[in-house]
């Protein structure tokens, strides 16, 4: 047996990898099981080592519905800052069972949309990834686009607020 670790980061990864005489290639350890050695479909080992991470975690763990309507209702139950202020104006109002309902409702659609949002689109990124081939390769680098997006909305916004305050500093001025 041996312990390989690979550090990056700040974090490491390890692995246990054994080399046993006398077992053909297909021979694999129960805690190796799911582990990616090809770096095929990733952009760098650590993506892989995530990936990999993110396997052996759940390796032969089904997800049932009903963890998933669990999941939408505690995601649904974090407070938000809406939610906060209706509780907060129905407090003020010396109404709180209303706020509580507004805010009880307002959790279970918010947990409605979750799970409804979340299943539509894992179907339709296994549809896509089935239908093109491209997909799942613009899917892992999505995260890059949608920050230089964000940047340049950033910069927008920030050049705007540039001049306007630059004008109303021409008038008081003036």
């Amino acid at each position: 047996m041996a312990r390989i670790s690979l550090g990056h980061g700040g974090h490491s990864h390890d692995y246990d990898l054994s080399f046993v005489e006398g077992h053909g290639h297909d021979h694999m350890h129960e805690e190796l099981r799911g582990l990616q050695v090809a770096t095929d479909g990733y952009q760098d080992a650590h993506e892989l080592a995530h990936a990999n991470d993110i396997r052996r975690q759940f390796a032969d763990r089904n997800v049932t519905t009903w963890q998933i309507i669990m999941f939408g209702l505690t995601g649904g139950l974090i407070p938000c800052p809406a939610a906060i202020t209706v509780l907060l104006l129905c407090l003020q109002l010396k109404e709180f069972t209303l706020g509580f309902a507004l805010v009880l409702c307002f959790s279970i659609g918010l947990a409605i949309t979750l799970v409804t949002v979340g299943a539509a689109a894992a179907l339709s990124v296994r549809h896509a990834t089935k239908r093109w081939s491209w997909f799942s390769t613009f899917a892992r680098r999505a995260p890059y686009f949608s920050s230089v997006l964000i940047i340049l909305v950033g910069l927008y916004v920030g050049y705007h607020g540039w001049a306007g305050l630059a004008a109303q500093a021409g008038t008081v001025a003036g």
